[in-house]
């Protein structure tokens, strides 16, 4: 279901309990996301698409659909334009749904955003030691593929480029 600034709470409680139970598969840490107050969270849910999966009304996945500009730059999830790259972030699924087919359906949702929005593929980067989620990519059709133009991955994570082709 995709979420609003009024589901800070639940963006929150997924986000930490993802940099817990995986604390370097993130661009951000834990320590950081605890400093955060609901301003915060609001903000980040307003400046990207969110969506949550959940199972008896509590959060058990998210994925975020966000946009770089042509300098690289992260922006707010607009309509396709030159120089506009859609992305796929924060990908996370709780260790009690995994192998459940959660992954996918969080994929499924940002990539038919990223194509209705007009964005002809949507990229994602994943840490080079996270094998279940590269797998899991490209089980649903990601391939591996240099970064976009200007657009260098993290070097914290050691981080690989994939994209679809929507």
């Amino acid at each position: 279901m995709r979420i609003s600034e009024d589901d800070w709470e639940s963006q929150r409680d997924i986000r930490t309990a993802a940099l817990a139970d995986a604390p370097d598969m993130f661009g951000s840490t834990l320590a950081d996301a605890l400093t955060f107050d609901e301003a915060d969270w609001r903000y980040g849910i307003r400046s990207t698409t969110c969506w949550q999966l959940r199972a008896a009304g509590m959060p058990v996945g998210m994925v975020r659909l966000s946009v770089r500009d042509a300098g690289g730059a992260w922006a707010q999830v607009l309509p396709a334009a030159p120089g506009r790259t859609a992305y796929l972030i924060s990908m996370y699924v709780a260790p009690q749904v995994r192998g459940t087919g959660a992954g996918e359906q969080l994929v499924a949702v940002a990539a038919a955003e990223a194509k209705r929005l007009g964005y002809r593929q949507l990229w994602l980067d994943v840490a080079t030691h996270n094998t279940a989620a590269a797998r899991l990519y490209e089980r649903v059709g990601f391939r591996w593929a240099e970064p976009p133009p200007d657009q260098a991955p993290d070097d914290r994570h050691c981080e690989l480029s994939m994209v679809l082709d929507l």
